[in-house]
């Protein structure tokens, strides 16, 4: 299954921040507040799309896909999730077990 991650690079490599959004949302309720305020506070940060209309997407496909952002990421790493997203990030950590500096949930109903 493909989908699209939104990745900015900070030049202070305070660490990533990886921004995943909830049911009924897409990569834009992240643009306004939260994607430029950790950037201006130096750090990189990765908004990944889940916004996908298929119904035949299944949990492990989008537990994949943050399996494939991780792997890309040197450094610092952090999660901010939302909602269904947050389902999703605590099922990818129970699964492949990241090496993650923190986790933070913005309404989650787990």
């Amino acid at each position: 299954m493909e989908f699209e991650s939104e990745k900015i690079i900070s030049k202070f490599n305070k660490g990533t921040i990886v921004l995943v959004h909830g049911a009924y949302h897409g990569p834009w309720c992240w643009e306004d507040n939260f994607k430029p305020f950790f950037v201006k506070r130096g750090y990189s940060v990765i908004v990944v799309n889940f916004s996908n209309p298929n119904p035949k997407v299944k949990i492990n496909d989008y537990m994949e896909h943050l399996n494939e952002v991780v792997g890309e990421i040197s450094g610092k790493v952090y999660f901010i999730s939302h909602s269904l997203g947050t389902a999703i990030v605590e099922k990818y950590i129970t699964k492949f077990s990241p090496k993650l500096d923190a986790v933070e949930t913005v309404s989650s109903f787990v």
